[in-house]
């Protein structure tokens, strides 16, 4: 295997397992909340959406954060590394707070976008006011990681998400339920388990950062200015990475508050296909941070003039060619045909829900016309057994 094989395997395989891990907390609490009533795993949901957009913000901090690290670190620049580092982090924390106020203070009413239901607002309130003090250590734990991938040393934030992970599990059994003698707490245990977790996450990655500095003999400096780049540079590379990823999981927000209007039912059922995609977003933005990193890398090894720039084509070339080819390979009457399928479905569903909603409402109507019944028997004096049922007109 060639030295850049190993090195890719080194900062990608960790580097996805541990987003996989991180989007893992959310499942956790699904799965042990699961188990409750409807209206926790709702909450648990709604709360998770939320969350959800401060995660992809501070990824996208820590993106940028990861390729000016690397890139400096490529061309042997530790002070203009230590300076990305210090303005990222610095970036991170302004971000988290912004979001721990807003959680903090307005929980009711943010819930209250997503949903008309009051039970699950109050309830997702006493998840969401503890679950927010969670978002400083994961903002400080994401940016300490960014360092340890570029400086090879990505297993480090990997041990430290399965640790939290399954101090998370550990914790989630003991709280929810009340197991070894500890008060049963439900849905505020659950999010105790996931703030302690995550504290548990920061404490690792920073013990193995201090560790990682002194065996690489790296001399941190405190600095806030950049010398080879502004910090207008630096905010228009992050601003595209912000506002993108700001509009996709505000898109999922926006789709997931269509459900809770629909109902509590309806919302709980979505809300536990939630983490087969948590998995797959945590993987392949795993995959992404790490691309970011190694291209980086290769672009401050590679001189100035023709040959930067041919590497920069050569690169975007590639993207173009991963975002068309799906395309190009569409024949002409693929999406005429993909139309046709996607109307036959919706028609098959159309027909299942109009069938469920017709023995929901015969149901309602055999119960209360049997209990009818038998109120009016027993104010008569007369002791019966109604049973009624309701068919549709055509039989």
């Amino acid at each position: 295997m060639s030295k850049f094989m190993k090195t890719l395997c080194k900062i990608a395989i960790p580097v996805t397992l541990q987003s996989m891990l991180q989007a893992s907390f959310s499942i956790v609490d699904q799965i042990m909340i699961g188990q409750l009533v409807k209206t926790n795993i709702s909450a648990v949901g709604l709360c998770g959406n939320f969350s959800l957009i401060f995660s992809v913000v501070i990824g996208a901090v820590s993106t940028v954060a990861g390729i000016l690290i690397a890139q400096f670190i490529g061309a042997e620049d530790t002070k203009e590394a230590w300076c990305s580092f210090d303005v990222s982090l610095i970036s991170g924390m302004v971000i988290a707070a912004l979001f721990l106020f807003a959680a903090g203070v307005f929980p009711s009413q943010i819930l209250g976008l997503y949903t008309r239901d009051v039970s699950i607002v109050n309830t997702g309130a006493v998840y969401f006011r503890i679950v927010a003090f969670s978002y400083i250590p994961m903002a400080a734990g994401n940016i300490l990681s960014s360092w340890l991938r570029c400086r090879e040393h990505a297993t480090i934030p990997f041990w430290a998400s399965f640790g939290a992970v399954a101090v998370n599990t550990g914790l989630n059994y003991l709280l929810i339920f009340g197991k070894f003698g500890l008060p049963c707490m439900g849905i505020k245990g659950a999010a105790i388990a996931t703030l302690i977790s995550q504290l548990f996450n920061l404490v690792f990655i920073a013990v193995g950062f201090a560790l990682c500095i002194r065996k690489d003999e790296d001399k941190p400096v405190w600095s806030l200015r950049f010398s080879k780049i502004t910090i207008k540079d630096y905010l228009i590379m992050i601003m595209p990475i912000l506002v993108s990823e700001f509009l996709w999981s505000l898109g999922e927000n926006v789709y997931s508050a269509i459900y809770g209007n629909i109902g509590t039912q309806t919302f709980a059922a979505m809300t536990m296909t939630t983490p087969i995609q948590c998995l797959m977003v945590g993987a392949l933005s795993g995959l992404s941070k790490a691309a970011a990193i190694l291209c980086a890398l290769a672009n401050s090894l590679m001189p100035d003039g023709p040959v930067r720039r041919v590497g920069r084509l050569a690169c975007g070339l590639a993207v173009l060619a991963a975002v068309l080819g799906p395309v190009l390979r569409l024949g002409p009457m693929e999406p005429e045909a993909w139309l046709e399928e996607y109307g036959q479905v919706m028609a098959v569903q159309r027909q299942e829900l109009e069938q469920t909603r017709a023995e929901t409402v015969g149901a309602v109507i055999e119960q209360s016309c049997a209990a009818y019944i038998a109120d009016k028997a027993a104010e008569l004096g007369a002791a019966c057994t109604a049973q009624v049922t309701c068919a549709s007109a055509g039989g």
